[in-house]
């Protein structure tokens, strides 16, 4: 003896088939069709395409910007290592970063620069610095220049010489 279907109703009490499937695509539910998600990927594709270029275009523009910062950073941190030292100028840039964990600051590591900036390379730039002594007067030339060819940009940012003192 076949055995009876059970019979589902709908929550107004009226009973329903599962096994009836509508191909009216006004009642239809199934997700999304190939043809809707193409359009979506490629809306999402003119997008990156226009926005990426132009993310790529303002951190070249950056770059210098944030070299010249580094620049009058390496100034001031000079500045203060003359004034906390009472020796003159630092001898290297090494000499601005930060000590070795658990000790203390001292000429040779004054912490007064990042470790980044310390290592002589920050945004694509190297930084060379070189701190002189004649008579009566101490210069500094702190000069970078770019790691790569920024695509026709400006090839090298200087202050040379600086006069510190």
């Amino acid at each position: 003896m076949p055995r009876p279907r059970a019979i589902h109703r709908t929550p107004d009490g009226c009973p329903r088939n599962l096994s009836f499937r509508s191909h009216d695509p006004r009642t239809r539910s199934g997700g999304f069709s190939l043809i809707e998600l193409l359009i979506v990927v490629a809306i999402i594709l003119v997008i990156a395409a226009i926005a990426i270029p132009n993310f790529i275009r303002s951190k070249i523009a950056a770059n210098p910007a944030s070299v010249v910062q580094s620049l009058r950073t390496l100034n001031s941190a000079e500045v203060v290592y003359s004034a906390t030292y009472a020796q003159g100028y630092s001898s290297n840039i090494v000499s601005l970063g930060p000590p070795a964990p658990g000790t203390l600051s001292s000429a040779t590591s004054a912490n007064l620069i990042d470790s980044l900036l310390a290592s002589g390379t920050k945004s694509g730039y190297v930084f060379v610095y070189a701190a002189t002594r004649m008579p009566m007067v101490t210069t500094a030339l702190t000069r970078s220049t770019p790691t790569q060819r920024p695509w026709g940009r400006r090839a090298r940012i200087s202050i040379s010489p600086t006069l510190l003192g």
